[in-house]
């Protein structure tokens, strides 16, 4: 059953990716991450394994969902998102070896959690934000991207530094809270 399902997202994820990289693609993702996190919390309820939801990948994932489902328009958002994406998320696909194997559902779900955010905000960013600059503001799900940004100015320093890490903060904190103290 793994390998099935693993064949049919693979190349679903990537012929939506293909055919509608602008709009169905985001509904696709929408439909497809929770739905893997739910399965995943019901194989891991009995085993008392849940809590491990509450890590960083998850909240990562959630922010870019955030991002690209509710607010597609909030700038703030979509530097966290795509910081957290190329950044925590990227990094802990190398680090934890994630892999594309078949047979192995668990396999499936961690590619769901760590590199499906950063080839959604890359699409995004390199595919959608691209095509929308045709278009005029009111027909465009997401915001502009700022085109020449000084990067050491005030406004760059919050929105790529102190924003995150704030949000951040936040996660590391009710983590914190929720597994050691409560």
């Amino acid at each position: 059953m793994a390998f099935n399902l693993g064949v049919f997202m693979f190349g679903s994820f990537t012929y939506i990716q293909g055919r509608w990289p602008n709009d169905f693609f985001y509904t696709y993702l929408a439909i497809i991450s929770p739905a893997m996190v739910l399965i995943r919390f019901i194989n891991y309820r009995p085993q008392k394994w849940h809590y491990f939801l509450l890590d960083f990948c998850y909240y990562g994932t959630g922010m870019v969902l955030l991002f690209v489902i509710v607010f597609p328009k909030n700038e703030i958002l979509y530097r966290v998102a795509f910081l957290y994406s190329a950044g925590a998320n990227a990094l802990a696909t190398a680090a934890f070896e994630n892999a594309l194997i078949f047979h192995k559902f668990d396999r499936l779900i961690c590619l769901i959690t760590h590199p499906v955010p950063l080839v959604c905000l890359w699409n995004v960013r390199h595919v959608t934000m691209e095509y929308e600059k045709t278009l005029p503001d009111k027909e465009c799900r997401f915001l502009r991207h700022p085109e020449e940004e000084f990067l050491w100015s005030y406004d760059a320093f919050m929105m790529n530094f102190v924003y995150p890490y704030a949000l951040y903060f936040v996660w590391a904190i009710l983590y914190y809270l929720f597994n050691f103290v409560l």
